[in-house]
C-alpha cells in the first residue's frame, strides 16, 4: 500500500497574493544604455552554459524602466548561450533592482519575478526627475550605496530599429537567467536553472535616441565595482502591451 498523494490540496489563502499569469503592461518606458567597462571587472558574472558575446566582452548594459507601478533598473551583459553545440545569442540578466511607485508597487513583481521566472531582483531606493522628458535624472541606491547616478538628455526620434548595437534593440531579445531558490535549511537548492523568459514583445510606439552620461561608477550591491569606461549607445523606448506569460527551462544544474 502506497501513501504518495496524487493530489496535493493548496488552500486558496496561499495563492491568494496573486493572479495568475500572464501579467501585462498597458505602457512601459524604458531607458537603456550600452556602456564599456574593464574586463576583469565582469570576470565570474556568467553562469555555466554562458560564455561573453564575441566582440563585446567588455559591454554593459544598463536598463531603467517604469511599469507604472514600480521602478525596475536591469544590468545585464550581451552572451552567448551553448548547449549541445548549438548557440544562442541574447542577454544575461544579472541583476534587477525594483522600487514602489504607489505603496506595495515593487514587492509583488520582485516576489513573482524571483520564484517564477528566476529573474534576481532585490529592493532599492530610486530617485526619478522627468523621466521620460527633456532632461531626466536616475538615480537609484541599496543600504546607502549609489548603484548607479544617471542624466539622460532626450534626443531625435529613432524611425527605424535597424542596425541597432546588440541588446539596445528591446522589440525582439533573448534574455537568460539563473534561476536560484535556496532550500529550506539553506544549505542547498531547490531550483538552480538556467530560463529564458517569454511573453509578448509589444508595439513599440516611440523611440529616441538619448544623451546618457553616469556619475562615478556603477556599483552593485555584491561589491563588485564596474568603472564606465565609454557609454556607446543610449536609447529610450515606449512599447504598449509588453508582458511575461512564462518562462522556459534551457538547463537544469540539479538534474542527473
Amino acid at each position: 500500500m502506497s501513501n504518495k498523494r496524487t493530489e496535493i490540496v493548496i488552500p486558496k489563502e496561499i495563492l491568494s497574493y496573486a493572479p495568475p499569469p500572464p501579467f501585462t503592461f498597458p505602457l512601459a518606458k524604458y531607458y537603456v544604455t550600452s556602456f564599456k567597462t574593464d574586463l576583469d571587472a565582469l570576470k565570474g558574472m556568467l553562469p555555466d552554459h554562458v560564455k561573453p558575446m564575441p566582440d563585446a566582452e567588455d559591454n554593459v548594459l544598463l536598463q531603467v524602466n517604469n511599469f507604472a507601478t514600480y521602478w525596475e533598473a536591469v544590468l545585464s551583459l550581451p552572451a552567448v548561450f551553448t548547449n549541445n553545440g548549438e548557440e544562442t545569442s541574447g542577454i544575461y540578466l544579472s541583476q534587477l533592482y525594483l522600487g514602489s511607485i504607489v505603496p506595495e508597487g515593487s514587492a509583488l513583481p520582485m516576489m513573482l519575478g524571483q520564484v517564477g521566472a528566476g529573474y534576481p531582483k532585490r529592493d532599492a531606493m530610486f530617485t526619478i526627475n522627468d523621466f521620460g522628458g527633456k532632461n531626466a535624472e536616475v538615480k537609484f541606491e541599496r543600504w546607502g550605496t549609489t548603484i548607479a547616478d544617471m542624466k539622460h538628455e532626450m534626443g531625435k526620434k529613432v524611425t527605424t530599429l535597424s542596425n541597432l548595437p546588440f541588446g539596445t534593440d528591446l522589440s525582439n531579445l533573448t534574455a537568460f537567467l539563473l534561476k536560484a531558490i535556496p532550500t529550506c535549511d539553506g544549505r542547498g537548492w531547490d531550483a538552480l536553472q538556467l530560463t529564458t523568459p517569454k511573453g509578448p514583445c509589444g508595439e513599440v510606439v516611440r523611440v529616441n535616441k538619448v544623451e546618457t552620461t553616469i556619475n562615478g561608477d556603477v556599483v552593485l550591491d555584491s561589491g563588485r565595482v564596474l568603472p564606465v569606461k565609454e557609454i556607446q549607445y543610449s536609447l529610450y523606448y515606449e512599447i504598449k502591451d509588453t508582458g511575461l506569460t512564462h518562462a522556459e527551462i534551457l538547463i537544469d544544474y540539479l538534474a542527473k
